[in-house]
């Protein structure tokens, strides 16, 4: 009786195969999604820095500060405003306005410490109500 001799994968290697993959794609994908947005981070941190040094720099030259970052539009300190990565929008508090002159990125917020990626803490409309005592355990 001659033998036959399968070289060939079967179904139940192939589906092994898959699982493998399916395996290290589900380890290595969130990965590199957090790490996408550590970069965008430092990257409108940067940013956010450039802009304020850019408006030192106005400051020395002129002896007021820009008012708006429109005032920075010049040869001088940007031919454009830097964009954020993540679809920020930049708002200089300027401090010829009584501001702190820092520029805060409404996606990657930076309160008093630079390059933080942390919310501002945002106050509920409505107060919490408190728990009451249901009536069976009086």
């Amino acid at each position: 009786m001659k033998r036959h001799n399968d070289s060939g994968m079967s179904a139940l290697d192939l589906v092994t195969v898959m699982l493998v993959i399916a395996a290290l794609a589900s380890i290595t994908v969130p990965i590199f999604l957090s790490s996408n947005q550590r970069v965008q981070a430092a990257v409108c941190a940067s940013n956010r820095a450039a802009i304020e040094a850019r408006a030192v720099s106005y400051q020395k030259l002129k002896g007021v500060y820009p008012t708006t970052m429109a005032q920075l539009i010049d040869k001088a300190y940007f031919a454009m405003i830097p964009q954020c990565p993540g679809h920020g929008v930049y708002v200089f508090n300027s401090a010829a306005n009584g501001g702190d002159g820092e520029v805060y990125c409404s996606v990657h917020y930076a309160g008093k410490t630079a390059g933080t990626t942390s919310q501002p803490p945002v106050a509920s409309a409505a107060p919490t109500p408190a728990p009451t005592a249901s009536a069976g355990g009086l």
